[in-house]
């Protein structure tokens, strides 16, 4: 396996060489669409009516836990936090043409918790899917990886990320500081179908609109090793 864990700590992300086979990456396609459409106590989220994307995909789906729990990824992750890690949180992206969508530059700033309690630290309280969230000390979040799993060719023209490389490494950036890092260059995280890349939620990132009519599903698991002070729990937390 091509890893390499300087890359990912200085540069805030990894793109592996090695991919799924073409069969499981079919599987998981079946699996993430079957999800998409709000199978099984995944929660879809629509637009004009077209589904674009499903929450709780791990909690939900047997056959994807049982998929990466055997994959390289996720052994890479496990050594790379060095302690028993757990997935905190699952999501299919798609970007149709009937439900299309962009993302501006931004960081992953928030977890999903089980119960809202007033707890030093956790701030900015909201609610997705009728799930709280909250945005945890910077610690906790620097110490997350997220590992993105692509289910289709993801290039430029259809909404490939974009990531600002080492900008994970100054913690919480504030919406006014974002244009400088923009200004330092960015760069296109194209990945084939099968393909994966491992990034920190603090690390940057945004991503277009897709150009075109086809698919570019993406498997999106962010994993922990920290438990959260008491009384707080993860709303998800998914041995693999």
């Amino acid at each position: 396996m091509t890893f390499s864990a300087p890359q990912l700590e200085q540069q805030g992300y990894h793109i592996f060489r090695e991919t799924f086979p073409a069969n499981v990456t079919r599987a998981m396609q079946a699996e993430c669409d079957r999800l998409t459409s709000g199978a099984s106590g995944a929660v879809s989220i629509k637009k004009k009516d077209a589904a674009f994307a499903a929450r709780n995909v791990l909690a939900a789906s047997e056959e994807l836990r049982s998929i990466l729990g055997e994959s390289f990824y996720v052994a890479c992750i496990k050594d790379i936090l060095q302690a028993d890690a757990f997935a905190v949180r699952g999501i299919v992206f798609d970007k149709p043409f009937r439900a299309n969508w962009f993302v501006p530059w931004h960081q992953d700033l928030t977890i999903a918790i089980k119960e809202r309690r007033a707890i030093v630290g956790f701030e900015n309280w909201t609610v997705k899917a009728g799930i709280p969230h909250a945005r945890p000390p910077a610690a906790i979040l620097s110490r997350m990886i997220t590992l993105r799993i692509h289910l289709d060719n993801t290039i430029t023209s259809n909404g490939a990320l974009q990531i600002i490389p080492g900008s994970h490494r100054n913690g919480i950036v504030s919406p006014s500081e974002i244009p400088d890092y923009v200004r330092r260059g960015s760069r296109v995280c194209e990945v084939g179908a099968g393909g994966a890349m491992l990034m920190r939620p603090l690390l940057l990132h945004s991503s277009r609109a897709s150009d075109t009519s086809v698919h570019r599903r993406v498997l999106h698991i962010e994993f922990s090793c920290d438990e959260l002070p008491e009384p707080l729990e993860w709303k998800w937390r998914v041995p693999l």
